[in-house]
């Protein structure tokens, strides 16, 4: 159904008014216009493209972009700061339960939600609390004293892992919910 409207913009481009009532359907399914916009950029390109192949390519760049731009409002939705650098790779950053400045970097070429899946999944909180306790008990480390007792380490580190899943399983929902949006 989304995929029918963003279409429809190019139809109407030389028509405001029915024009402003697809923006306001496309507004009801979450999809601001700037990327409605960017969208039918997209699909444009793929009507000009000569073979099929260079539509589905067009197409599934316009859905990844969509999916991109929902997963990093959600993040922030639930509390994670996001950096997006230039070559379209994000930094997630979140204070643990106990002050850690956590963060983590998906590079550009990932697919993001399998990236933050990964991570998630791959995240090893005995080996977290490990480099905490040895930069604890490391006599050369100026800042050893600020550093939380085990105890802490190892409930923070248990508290990261919520944090990592609650994100992981809203972004895949998230994915779930556009592709449904986008082939309904």
């Amino acid at each position: 159904m989304l995929n029918e409207l963003i279409l429809r913009l190019l139809e109407l481009e030389h028509e405001p008014e029915e024009k402003e009532k697809v923006y306001k359907a496309i507004e009801k399914k979450g999809v601001d216009r700037k990327t409605a916009d960017l969208m039918a950029r997209e699909y444009y390109k793929a009507w000009e493209a000569k073979t099929e192949e260079e539509q589905e390519a067009a197409d599934e760049a316009a859905l990844k972009l969509e999916i991109r731009r929902r997963a990093l409002e959600k993040a922030r939705d639930l509390g994670w700061i996001t950096y997006e650098d230039e070559r379209g790779g994000v930094e997630f950053e979140q204070f643990s339960p106990a002050g850690e400045d956590f963060l983590f970097y998906i590079h550009g070429d990932e697919d993001l939600v399998k990236g933050v899946v990964e991570y998630a999944r791959d995240w090893d909180p005995e080996e977290h609390v490990e480099m905490w306790v040895q930069a604890k008990t490391n006599s050369d480390n100026p800042n050893r004293n600020s550093i939380p007792s085990i105890r802490t380490l190892v409930n923070d580190a248990d508290e990261i892992v919520e944090m990592l899943e609650t994100l992981s399983d809203a972004l895949v929902d998230v994915k779930a919910e556009v592709e449904e949006q986008w082939y309904d």
